[in-house]
């Protein structure tokens, strides 16, 4: 039974996450709204899934991330200690992820505007006495953030902060100003156009 609940959790992520690969941009509307809603039920529900059993194809997806990191990080020849992660919403995913199974003794700091989304992911991880000891919710507009820049290793930026190009340049000079020097950038985009400019 166990495993048939972890078989159809999976499917159903990975059925998401095409639909929303898919989408010309992310931006929120109807349809976006409800396939990330549709994801956040998906996963809240505690599962035994160890992602280090998946499928290689379905890893290459979670690892995606950790890889293009590790291929600009590795430079330093040490993981990051404190990490942060602007715009991490109601389902921190990256941070959890990354926290799980790759930088296991990194801070996880998570910035979100909103403070219902940092209750809910809080919430989230609650559960777990190493995850909710190195996972940090702070409800701020990151361009209100300026000393604390300087204490990351390396800051990710969401997709969705900067819902156009001027809004996330602004943020992404923000940052620069900021951030520690030899501190990492990693950002997203949510139209191909955004991605050239990042």
């Amino acid at each position: 039974m166990e495993s048939l609940q972890k078989e159809t959790v999976l499917v159903e992520v990975c059925e998401i996450y095409h639909k929303i690969s898919k989408l010309d941009i992310l931006k929120p509307s109807k349809d976006v709204d409800s396939l990330f809603i549709e994801l956040v039920r998906t996963c809240i529900p505690p599962s035994s899934i160890n992602i280090v059993t998946l499928p290689a194809n379905v890893q290459e997806i979670s690892r995606l991330e950790f890889d293009i990191l590790t291929e600009h990080y590795s430079a330093l020849g040490q993981a990051p200690e404190r990490l942060a992660f602007v715009g991490s919403g109601p389902m921190p995913l990256t941070s959890i992820v990354l926290a799980t199974y790759h930088l296991k003794d990194t801070i996880f700091h998570n910035y979100d505007i909103d403070s219902m989304a940092n209750s809910m992911a809080s919430h989230l991880v609650s559960s777990d006495p190493d995850m909710s000891r190195r996972m940090v919710f702070h409800t701020a507009n990151i361009m209100d953030v300026t000393d604390e820049l300087k204490e990351y290793d390396v800051i990710f930026l969401a997709a969705l902060v900067g819902m156009d190009i001027d809004e996330k340049v602004k943020v992404i000079d923000h940052l620069a100003k900021y951030m520690a020097p030899g501190a990492l950038r990693m950002l997203r985009s949510i139209t191909e156009r955004d991605e050239r400019m990042s």
